[in-house]
């Protein structure tokens, strides 16, 4: 039976905007779960926090201000931040800045290492001081977030964006492996309309958004709603790990 999360807590790292404030409301809005949201930005949180509390009520939503970027302090700032929590069951990391392009000849480790430190060290953080507060079980999960330029990479993009992401899809059967029985997923997500985009003025990003659409095979970009359906998937079924869910309309195979 697919687990309802009753009574259980789902904490999204990230949870505030874009994929990860649609995967909080597709949890209040399916289950009887309580969620907990966490972002850099005390603005967005507060705005999650009101906007969440409309779905689930109140009681349900919790929300902290929680900066991945910061590696410095991250340290004691998850403690802190789990600590306030308490235990919880399920965790969700789709925090991330949009990635950059660069190729070899104009590469810099330090703009790399701004890619590898929230996507990948500071996710890492985030489930090492996470598992003291989760129960050893297979209704627990972990869920992150890669992109399908790992399964299909473009030109430009291939030192960052295909290394992160190819790296968090082998992570989520490693992980699997070490955590067992608390079960550790990845979604691989195609082209999604968030904010990440937003770098993009409106009419060439509805342009470029115009564009994928015609190549995808199901004829749109996706939107962050129909991502979110993927974590709800990988919270709530007892008997899936170690797994890298694409959500992308095929784009991977034209």
């Amino acid at each position: 039976m697919v687990n309802p999360l009753a009574n259980q807590t789902v904490v999204i790292i990230g949870g505030t905007s874009g994929i990860g404030f649609s995967v909080a409301k597709h949890v209040l809005e399916s289950t009887k779960a309580n969620v907990v949201v966490a972002s850099s930005k005390a603005e967005r949180v507060d705005k999650a926090l009101k906007d969440l509390s409309n779905i689930g009520g109140s009681q349900s939503v919790r929300a902290s201000v929680l900066d991945v970027s910061d590696s410095t302090n991250l340290e004691s700032a998850l403690t802190a931040f789990y600590d306030k929590i308490g235990n919880f069951d399920h965790l969700v990391f789709t925090a991330g800045d949009g990635f950059s392009f660069m190729k070899i000849d104009t590469y810099t480790r330090e703009d790399a290492e701004k890619i590898y430190n929230i996507r990948y060290y500071g996710m890492l953080e985030c489930i090492k001081h996470a598992l003291p507060h989760m129960p050893k079980s297979r209704n627990s999960s972990i869920t992150f977030t890669s992109a399908t330029i790992a399964q299909r990479p473009a030109a430009g993009w291939v030192l960052v964006g295909s290394g992160v992401c190819g790296a968090l899809i082998s992570l989520s059967r490693g992980l699997a492996l070490d955590l067992a029985p608390i079960r550790v997923n990845c979604v691989v997500s195609g082209v999604v309309d968030t904010e990440l985009w937003n770098w993009l003025d409106e009419g060439p990003r509805k342009a470029l958004f115009e564009g994928y659409a015609k190549k995808f095979l199901t004829g749109h970009v996706g939107g962050p709603d129909e991502v979110a359906e993927a974590y709800g998937y990988l919270i709530r079924c007892t008997y899936v790990t170690g797994q890298s869910l694409t959500v992308d309309g095929g784009s991977a195979l034209v």
